[in-house]
């Protein structure tokens, strides 16, 4: 039987930058796997094919945790593949959409009483215009009342009157539900992708499934942890709105203490074929919970305790917005830095509609900024930052990997929802995993970003200084 000293200490051999994590790891928990069990979904159209798949398979228990369900999917899907599914759709004649996904859980709840459904979205974003999430998940909820629970979770900064006086998206910045985690019985996915047709086409994110039952009794335990703070859909006749949803009776701050206290060192490994471990971590940091927070700075600080140039650390967000805290971090470590984020053409807001066309340049400002405080603090090839721009293609990726000192592969990495901004630290829900463990991009320059393409108008950088908590 082994002890969580005992591994711990044979992980530090391995690994040497856990002797940072000693004090960590005493408040999360920490779950034993073999590497075996971890797969990496590669391509979105994949990651579309594991969640019906996980539909199809479970038998006892689906939770689905995600910022928004997509209206329209009916076309993403291999009809090879998910022939049973699509066929459904053919007969059907009451499903909003033909959408794929709410196909799969009634075919999974009509064929299977026992199975329980749990989704927890956003409220806000969940609940946005008529052809909402809502619109689409509650014909479900209703005739599945005792299987399938709905859980519309608003974060602490958007629960006051202002999310009403801010139009709908524009209330979006207050806050939001945004992790990302998929579990289906003793299988879960974590990734920082939506349930969307983007997501599961052109919009190239990260998507890890792991095989754990107490992962996934982990991420179980947390989404009915934020769903018992949520709105809850009502048991009246007709299609409910955001207002029409019932408010929670119990507050985040209580129900998130009381899980974090259940799990804080509950160390999970007794398999002598466990050779990764999982530490499952959250964030609200307005409430106080600042969990991937501690384990993302602690990690970003490795290179720095080591005092060894050869530690590589890559770091990928498709929105360039990272704390000062983190860049300066960053500026003093004595570790390479590999960072990936989006170019202009591949990030989501490109070319879209209001005040979010704006937001692509205002990226390109704040990296621009980075680039020239890292050229001027650090060697030229300490820090390098490239784009990624497929045609057709976006890019929504994030997560962090730590090399160890002449090292070929990573020994832990980040998979999660957070963007490692500032509103993911401050405004948002998030969650993430630390696991102990570069096509259609290049390499850009100062002048790159600076060129009179890539130039932001002077209100977008005023914004970007002053409002980058918000986006």
């Amino acid at each position: 039987m082994f002890t969580r000293s005992s591994v711990l200490r044979e992980c530090i051999q391995v690994a040497p930058l856990l002797e940072r994590f000693g004090s960590v790891l005493r408040e999360l928990p920490v779950i034993g796997c073999r590497g075996n069990d971890v797969q990496v979904i590669e391509l979105p159209t994949d990651f579309h094919h594991a969640i019906l798949n996980g539909i199809h398979q479970a038998r006892k228990k689906i939770t689905l945790a995600s910022l928004y369900l997509g209206f329209e999917q009916s076309d993403v899907a291999s009809s090879a593949r998910f022939g049973h599914i699509s066929s459904y759709i053919q007969r059907s004649d009451h499903l909003t959409g033909n959408h794929l996904q709410v196909a799969a859980l009634k075919i999974a709840m009509t064929n299977n009483s026992s199975l329980k459904v749990h989704i927890l979205l956003d409220c806000l974003r969940g609940t946005r215009d008529n052809q909402s999430s809502l619109a689409l998940l509650y014909p479900l909820h209703k005739e599945h009342a005792s299987q399938c629970r709905l859980s519309f979770f608003l974060s602490p900064p958007a629960s006051g009157l202002l999310r009403y006086l801010l139009p709908p998206r524009f209330n979006e910045v207050l806050g939001l539900q945004h992790m990302k985690c998929y579990s289906f019985d003793d299988n879960v996915i974590m990734s920082g992708a939506n349930l969307s047709t983007d997501y599961f086409t052109n919009r190239q994110d990260r998507y890890i499934s792991v095989n754990s039952p107490t992962l996934s009794e982990y991420f179980n335990d947390l989404v009915t942890t934020v769903g018992d703070a949520s709105y809850h859909a009502p048991k009246e006749e007709g299609q409910p709105t955001q207002r029409d949803l019932v408010g929670p009776e119990r507050g985040i701050y209580g129900l998130l203490s009381a899980f974090t206290s259940r799990w804080a060192g509950k160390f999970t490994t007794s398999n002598p074929d466990d050779d990764t471990l999982l530490v499952p971590s959250i964030q609200l940091g307005v409430a106080g919970f600042r969990q991937d927070e501690t384990i993302v700075k602690d990690l970003i600080e490795c290179g720095s305790k080591h005092k060894d140039p050869s530690w590589t650390m890559h770091l990928s967000s498709a929105y360039f917005n990272f704390p000062p805290k983190y860049c300066q971090m960053i500026l003093d470590s004595s570790a390479q830095f590999k960072i990936m984020t989006s170019a202009p053409e591949a990030n989501g807001f490109y070319n879209s509609k209001g005040i979010s066309r704006f937001l692509p340049p205002a990226y390109t400002y704040l990296e621009s900024n980075f680039l020239k405080m890292a050229r001027r603090h650090r060697p030229i090839d300490a820090v390098d930052i490239s784009e990624y721009n497929r045609p057709g293609w976006t890019f929504h990726g994030k997560g962090l990997w730590c090399y160890a000192s002449n090292e070929p592969y990573p020994c832990a990495t980040i998979i999660g929802s957070s963007n490692f901004g500032i509103r993911s630290l401050m405004r948002d829900m998030e969650a993430q995993n630390l696991e102990f463990l570069r096509s259609h991009s290049s390499t850009v320059d100062v002048p790159t970003l600076t060129s009179p393409e890539r130039k932001a108008h002077w209100l977008t950088k005023l914004t970007a200084l002053t409002c980058r908590d918000m986006f």
